[in-house]
């Protein structure tokens, strides 16, 4: 089978692989200030501990505030949301909204930082449903602030349940995802979200190998990604010819 038999469903998929890390260092500009203000606005110890372990300041989580991100594909520029719901101690959920499809994603919390448990099912207008179900996860997705070094390299993997369908037609088969992630820089960036004096350069590796049918697929890419703390992902981009895109954070509402 061809990787480009998964069409968009894989491009789409690589983006929310990509948005399983959230954010990085500091920034000062409005945007920042607006989402410090909620994290809550007297950031004491205490007011800080109802967010238990999901308290990561690589990944504001909260709730009632949506990150608006503006994707260029070879294909098409669309814009899409990323929110938050039920957020506890432990656990939360992300949402990813484009106009055409949601994908729905829970993640868990521990001293060792973030993990996404899932990879969701995106419904698309046409498209059907492309759902990766994993059966095993290992490693963290956001590791916990004290790892945020410049060097510092971390792993996800998942050996995951694949299914593909179309219309009345469903295939399933078999997955192993591997996202590898380097911090290999800071630097200052602008976006339409604003201006930001420092952020970290994370290098994204994300690899997918997929048995339908008795049929091994491969599939690989990589992106240039970076995050400002208390912010979160603010760009990434990608040259592969395959899946290229660009990816910027307009918005904090």
């Amino acid at each position: 089978m061809s990787a480009k038999n998964f069409g968009i469903s894989i491009q789409l998929f690589f983006i929310l692989a990509l948005l399983c890390i959230a954010c990085t260092p500091a920034p000062q500009t409005d945007a920042s200030a607006q989402i410090t203000a909620d994290i809550p606005k007297e950031a004491s110890i205490s007011n800080l501990d109802s967010l238990g372990y999901c308290y990561n300041p690589f990944n504001p989580v909260i709730e009632g505030k949506r990150w608006n991100y503006l994707l260029k594909t070879q294909e098409e520029t669309q814009s899409f949301d990323v929110y938050y719901q039920e957020v506890n101690k432990d656990r939360f959920t992300r949402l990813v909204e484009f106009p055409d499809f949601l994908s729905e994603t829970s993640w868990t919390c521990s001293p060792e930082g973030l993990l996404s448990m899932q990879f969701g099912t995106l419904t698309s207008k046409g498209l059907g449903d492309f759902g990766i179900q994993p059966t095993e996860v290992r490693g963290v997705s956001i590791p916990k602030a004290e790892l945020w070094k410049i060097g510092y390299a971390w792993q996800t993997q998942y050996i995951a349940e694949v299914k593909l369908g179309m219309g009345d037609n469903e295939i399933s088969g078999q997955g192993n995802i591997t996202q590898n992630y380097t911090i290999v820089g800071r630097e200052p960036i602008t976006v339409p979200a604003g201006m930001y004096d420092s952020a970290y350069i994370v290098d994204t590796s994300i690899n997918i190998i997929v048995d339908f049918l008795g049929s091994q697929t491969s599939i690989e890419t990589t992106s240039k990604d970076w995050y400002v703390e208390n912010i979160g992902l603010v760009k990434s981009l990608s040259d592969d010819p395959e899946y290229p895109y660009i990816l910027e954070l307009v918005s904090i509402q």
